[in-house]
């Protein structure tokens, strides 16, 4: 969905398919089906063992796509609802930040997105070897900060770009550098950054 969501897609056979998908993938409670045991069986990093938020985090995007049920926006409330919004926000509570930012009920959520929303910055300081602006789906954030901030955050992800092209990573997962440099090029050039 992410791709999807960079290429600007909102119509067609491609995202019907992935709608229709996600709405009969989605529980009634809200979550997803999350095959932990395949999951663990392949080299993988230890948060997708955890994929509580996933039913959000489609919600989002479906909302942002103004696709998707009143049905199905319930469910995902119900997701929502057992959810405390955090005190600091970590690098992988992305889910929840599209739930309030794209979902039809979002303005039942005004309070809790605008805490959320003053908690960026020091998220992107905490985790700056991340480069959560310019890697799938945390470039989201992007749209609620101050322009010069992500000119800032910018700059330092093509300060990290090595001899090679290739942007450091802070895994030691070889096969995920050169997903994370495609995705930052695609995103400086999304935001108009490449200049």
């Amino acid at each position: 969905m992410s791709y999807i969501d960079g290429l600007g897609a909102r119509e067609g056979e491609m995202v019907g398919d992935v709608e229709r998908w996600i709405v009969n993938a989605l529980r009634q409670d809200g979550s997803m089906f999350h095959p932990r045991s395949e999951v663990v069986s392949y080299p993988h990093g230890s948060w997708w063992e955890d994929d509580s938020g996933s039913g959000l985090a489609v919600a989002g995007f479906l909302g942002k796509w103004g696709r998707g049920s009143r049905e199905f926006f319930a469910r995902a409330e119900k997701t929502f609802t057992t959810r405390d919004i955090p005190d600091e926000l970590g690098k992988y509570d992305y889910p929840l930040y599209m739930y309030l930012r794209r979902s039809p009920d979002a303005d039942n959520h005004a309070n809790a997105f605008a805490s959320m929303g003053k908690m960026i910055p020091a998220m992107l300081d905490k985790f700056a070897s991340h480069h959560p602006l310019f890697v799938f789906p945390y470039r989201w954030y992007s749209e609620d900060l101050d322009r010069d901030l992500v000119v800032a955050k910018a700059k330092a992800a093509v300060a990290d770009l090595q001899e090679d092209g290739g942007l450091k990573i802070p895994y030691d997962l070889s096969w995920w550098r050169t997903i994370w440099t495609l995705q930052l090029l695609v995103s400086l050039e999304s935001c108009r950054l490449l200049e």
